[in-house]
């Protein structure tokens, strides 16, 4: 789950309490991961100018429409994001 600052901002404003426990519950992570469907070209763009390392795909990894479907997996560590900075930094590069 991802909050933008104002939001944060604007519930901490409003809701101190329920902002703290939002942020101590949700605030850890250790890695992102992302799966799209290989038709998906849009999505796909995207995590290519993220820099997502690609991990492969995932048979059979989700049921939509009445089919099982293939997925692309991505991730990335809070390792990597700290060495080559956030998600928004690297999309306002391209």
């Amino acid at each position: 789950m991802v909050f933008s600052d104002q939001t944060l901002g604007n519930l901490q404003a409003s809701d101190p309490v329920s902002a703290a426990q939002i942020l101590g519950a949700f605030n850890h992570w250790d890695d992102i991961e992302v799966n799209i469907r290989g038709d998906n070209l849009r999505s796909l763009a995207v995590v290519e100018r993220l820099g997502l390392r690609d991990e492969g795909v995932r048979e059979r990894f989700l049921h939509i429409d009445g089919q099982w479907r293939d997925h692309r997996t991505f991730a990335v560590t809070s390792d990597e994001l700290a060495e080559r900075g956030t998600l928004t930094a690297r999309l306002s590069q391209t």
